[in-house]
């Protein structure tokens, strides 16, 4: 059995973990800029393939983007990318007072998310949802990129925390 000897030369007292406004920043901008990557290559945030586009609509956009953007594609994917609006709209909101919050930056904006997450068509007569593929949420591999540079920030908090006591 192996015995150890602690000898303390000089107290300390720790801070309690609390994030200033620009570590608070560094993490929703990571947050953000994940949920983006996610979104442009057609996930939902289940992480699934977002739901197919409908068939007037995907040729519409698939001409579109040939058309204004050089792309060829006969197979567009739901990536919120025909006007870039939304994308653009999405932002870090508020970093502040331990709360980190990313919405649409205009009114306008929330509108055309909101009303674009609840598709809905008319089937003789009675309004059913088809299926309300959610683009702006989390997703795993979202989580794990924003608690990896969470650590790295209470990591940089962690060399401040220490106070030295006499």
């Amino acid at each position: 059995m192996a015995n150890l000897k602690v000898s303390v030369k000089r107290s300390v007292r720790l801070r309690g973990p609390n994030l200033d406004n620009g570590a608070l920043t560094k993490i929703g901008e990571v947050m953000v800029a994940t949920i983006k990557a996610r979104i442009a290559q057609g996930l939902d945030a289940d992480g699934n393939k977002a739901l197919p586009l409908s068939r007037s609509y995907a040729i519409f956009k698939a001409g579109y983007l040939k058309k204004n953007r050089g792309i060829g594609t006969n197979r567009p994917i739901r990536d919120l990318s025909l006007s870039g609006v939304s994308m653009q709209n999405y932002t870090l909101r508020r970093a502040s007072d331990n709360v980190i919050r990313a919405d649409a930056t205009t009114r306008m904006a929330r509108l055309k998310l909101t009303q674009g997450q609840e598709q809905r068509r008319k089937n003789k007569g009675v309004t059913t949802t088809l299926g309300t593929s959610q683009m702006f949420g989390w997703e795993g591999r979202n989580v794990v990129d924003v608690l990896a540079e969470t650590k790295k920030q209470y990591g940089n908090f962690v060399k401040k925390a220490v106070i030295p006591i006499g």
